[in-house]
C-alpha cells in the first residue's frame, strides 16, 4: 500500500467499500449496454448501422460496452468533472477486460482515435442543444496523410445522444475515411 492511498484511500464508486474504483462485486453489477444502431438508436444486432440508416457519412456502427449507470457512471463523472486522473487506469483496465471478454464487432485493426472533451459541458444540454453544440466542431488538420485505408474508431466516455459521434464520423468520412466505428465506455438512456 502507497502512502498516497492510506492519505487518500480508494473508495468504490459502487458501494463505497475501500481498496477499489470499482470492487469485483460492483464489476459484476455493471449493467452491459445492448448494441444499437449509431443512426436512428434502435436495437442492432451486432451495433451496426442499419442498411436504411446507413448514409454517405453516418457511423459504420457502434460498440458501447455499459450502461451509463451506477458505480461507473459516477467513476466517469469523477474523472470528467473531479479530475480524478487516477480512476482512468482502473476504467481502463476493465474496458480492455470486457472487450477481451465481449463478443463484440470491432473493425480489424483501427486506428484509435479519442473524441476530444467539449469545453462546454454537453450532460447539461437538452437532446436538440446538444445536437446544435457539436455542429461543425470537428477540423481535419490539413498536414496529416488521408485516413484510407484503415478503419478509424471513435473512442468516447458515453454515448447519451450520440451527436458528438455522428458529426466526428461526417468530418473523418468528408475528408476520406471510409469506415468509422464509435466505441464507447457506456450509453447512456
Amino acid at each position: 500500500m502507497s502512502l498516497l492511498d492510506l492519505i487518500f484511500p480508494k473508495k468504490c464508486f459502487g458501494c463505497g467499500q475501500e481498496g477499489s474504483y470499482i470492487c469485483p462485486l460492483c464489476q459484476e453489477k455493471l449493467k452491459i449496454a445492448s448494441p444499437i444502431c449509431p443512426v436512428c438508436t434502435r436495437p442492432s444486432g451486432q451495433g451496426f448501422t442499419h442498411p436504411r440508416c446507413s448514409y454517405e457519412l453516418s457511423p459504420d456502427g457502434l460498440t458501447s460496452i455499459w450502461e451509463y449507470e451506477g458505480g461507473i457512471r459516477r467513476a466517469i463523472l469523477s474523472l470528467k468533472y473531479k479530475f480524478a486522473y487516477e480512476v482512468s487506469q482502473k476504467i481502463a483496465e476493465l474496458v480492455v477486460e470486457k472487450l477481451k471478454k465481449k463478443k463484440v464487432f470491432l473493425p480489424v485493426r483501427p486506428v484509435l482515435i479519442p473524441v476530444p472533451l467539449h469545453r462546454q459541458r454537453q450532460n447539461e444540454l437538452k437532446r436538440k442543444e446538444r445536437v446544435e453544440n457539436v455542429k461543425g466542431t470537428f477540423l481535419i488538420n490539413k498536414k496529416y496523410r488521408p485516413l484510407r485505408p484503415r478503419p478509424l474508431l471513435l473512442f468516447d466516455d458515453v454515448w447519451t445522444t450520440g451527436s458528438t459521434i455522428r458529426e466526428a464520423a461526417k468530418t473523418l468520412k468528408k475528408a476520406g475515411a471510409r469506415e468509422v466505428w464509435g466505441l464507447t465506455i457506456t450509453k447512456g438512456h
